[in-house]
């Protein structure tokens, strides 16, 4: 089962994937409640953005609050190929 949870519509001003912090963690709450797995608290979203932004996959505003610009700096198509090749791995279908 494929648990990539996707952005909300994203603003292509910039021609990369963007979005706030606030619609992105809204959007991950709704897929790990309907998944019925725990929800992250904000804290925990705001170090897995760190974490990203530390290996380039995420490039975020310095600012750190709800309305902090998050931008995906590979395609979706990178990451849906990379969680399906993960998932392979584990044996899942």
């Amino acid at each position: 089962m494929n648990i990539f949870f996707f952005l909300p519509p994203p603003a292509t001003r910039t021609g990369f994937e963007e979005t706030t912090f606030e619609r992105a963690y809204n959007a991950l709450t709704e897929q790990l409640l309907l998944l019925r797995m725990r929800t992250v608290t904000t804290s925990e979203a705001y170090e897995l953005c760190a974490a990203l932004s530390a290996c380039r996959l995420l490039l975020a505003d310095s600012a750190c609050s709800p309305r902090m610009r998050v931008w995906l700096n590979v395609s979706a198509e990178d990451v849906v190929f990379a969680v399906d090749s993960v998932e392979k791995g584990n044996g899942e279908e």
